[in-house]
């Protein structure tokens, strides 16, 4: 390649007018990406340290546990801890993973399968279902399988939900392939899809409890051998403030007085 020096970060490409990055450059843009990712980690600490000083707790959350969870769990544990609060920030099940892993907080409720480098303690567990029309020949199942998806129309939240992932490599598996599968997150989308008969939609046994998804014509029905489950995930390197230590263990304690009475959440 046949060049002209353009200044110490570059040469011109006499066959191409292009400019080319010197050994000057690429040095250069690896000290600047060195101080950035410097600068972003004592950020991030430093919001740590503020948080702490405030009394706030930094939560991640997949989407769909903090609507499971309700109002009453924090207003439970903010009431236990005057001076403490939760600031929680929702997103897909791999952006959540992502941002533990980055150190964006120190908590989050985060959904199975759990990352291999994330130290988890489960908190819940709960089938995962489908809606499914009544007039629906499958209506009248107590049971879905797997095999039953072979050629339906299914619906269900996307790429960056572990659903997703999880349901098709068990069809792939199985050798079962649904005939279309549409993606959304949004819950009432998806049972108003089974309620107009346009084929099956994902869904979880408490949805099927709440009194607005109580019409008759869709029918809430376990899919064999698939959970949604979650848990309070942090890095085994993150040092615990004392706010996130009360707040994972009021969770952890939370949900172990539940399994004794088996009464659901509050």
């Amino acid at each position: 390649m046949n060049t002209v020096p353009y200044g110490p970060f570059s040469s011109q490409d006499l066959a191409t007018g292009s400019h080319v990055p010197t050994v000057y450059a690429d040095e250069f843009i690896a000290y600047v990406n060195a101080v950035e990712s410097q600068y972003q980690s004592v950020k991030k600490a430093f919001r740590r340290i503020q948080a702490e000083e405030n009394g706030n707790v930094l939560l991640g959350s997949s989407l769909g546990i903090i609507g499971f969870l309700g109002r009453g769990f924090f207003e439970g544990f903010e009431s236990d801890n005057p001076g403490i609060t939760l600031h929680y920030t929702e997103m897909n099940d791999i952006q959540c993973d992502e941002h533990l892993l980055e150190e964006d907080f120190g908590l989050a409720f985060s959904l199975a399968p759990y990352h291999c480098d994330f130290e988890t303690v489960e908190l819940y567990s709960t089938p995962v279902c489908l809606w499914v029309n009544e007039e629906d020949e499958l209506g009248k199942k107590e049971v879905i399988s797997l095999s039953d998806l072979d050629g339906r129309s299914l619906a269900m939240p996307g790429i960056g939900f572990k659903c997703y992932s999880n349901i098709l490599d068990r069809c792939r598996v199985q050798g079962v392939t649904p005939k279309t599968v549409l993606q959304s997150s949004e819950m009432f989308w998806l049972y108003n899809f089974a309620y107009e008969g346009q084929g099956l939609a994902f869904s979880a046994e408490h949805l099927g409890q709440l009194p607005f998804f109580s019409e008759r014509g869709v029918r809430c029905i376990p899919l064999e051998g698939v959970t949604w489950r979650f848990g309070i995930s942090s890095l085994p390197k993150h040092r615990f403030t004392e706010p996130e230590r009360l707040f994972r263990k009021y969770c952890i304690e939370y949900f172990a007085s539940l399994s004794k009475d088996d009464s659901g959440v509050r």
